[in-house]
């Protein structure tokens, strides 16, 4: 293969300086769409940093990506030296776990909360603001993973630790419902209407909150295959 291609070396596979400009530029990108999305998603566009902002799991798994992006960015910054060297990459357990939170992320919103708006007729047509956390964010991280990240790294049973976010985010929901105020963005005190025992009462919520584990379980699996077959196909082409 050619030296912008991959090759193996003891201890991790190395590629071409082009191949990391090509991640290092994708990657700040992402930063980009990702900080600005926070930015003007969070009132710091507005002069104030809305607290509230952060109960929402939009916020919270686009800040995911920030801060796992920008400790991968500034790594692969560092070698971008002219010689091969490895890409630098997430952790598997890490990258699957920011790649199924941030796909969700996409997934809800333009497959069950945009429909269900456009039901009510609430839907505006979203904008740059709505786009860049629920779309371009996503997006660009399946993209970034898809193109650069090493396949064949996920095990099975990583799927059950991504779980670990919905979980987490449940709870923490559940909690600030109680004991914060109602939040201005939806008149209500919880930040989804699938997660509102005001409105639908705590068996509804619990068995919505099942579905969701149920969700990312299945979205998990299918990640952890997709990746199997990657890493199969890469080992061909290398031999």
């Amino acid at each position: 293969m050619s030296d912008e291609t991959t090759g193996t070396v003891a201890g991790g596979t190395t590629v071409g300086r082009s191949i990391r400009l090509a991640a290092f530029v994708w990657r700040v990108v992402l930063l980009i769409v990702c900080g600005y999305g926070l930015y003007l998603n969070t009132g710091l566009d507005d002069g104030a940093l809305d607290l509230q902002s952060f109960s929402y799991y939009t916020i919270l798994s686009n800040l995911f990506v920030l801060l796992a992006y920008l400790w991968v960015t500034g790594r692969t910054a560092l070698a971008l030296g002219p010689d091969r060297r490895e890409l630098p990459v997430l952790a598997p357990v890490l990258s699957g776990m920011v790649l199924v939170a941030i796909t969700i992320t996409g997934l809800v919103y333009n497959f069950v909360l945009v429909p269900r708006d456009v039901a009510l007729g609430t839907f505006d047509g979203g904008d740059l603001a709505d786009l860049l956390v629920h779309t371009w964010v996503p997006l660009l991280t399946v993209g970034e993973w898809l193109l650069f990240a090493r396949k064949g790294r996920f095990r099975w049973w990583y799927s059950a630790v991504w779980l670990v976010t919905p979980a987490a985010y449940a709870i923490f929901a559940f909690i600030r419902a109680e004991v914060g105020p109602v939040l201005k963005g939806v008149s209500s005190r919880y930040p989804y209407f699938f997660l509102d025992a005001d409105e639908f009462g705590w068996s509804t919520v619990l068995v919505n909150v099942l579905w969701l584990l149920v969700g990312f379980l299945a979205l998990g699996l299918i990640v952890v295959a997709v990746d199997r077959m990657l890493g199969v196909a890469a080992r061909h082409l290398r031999r």
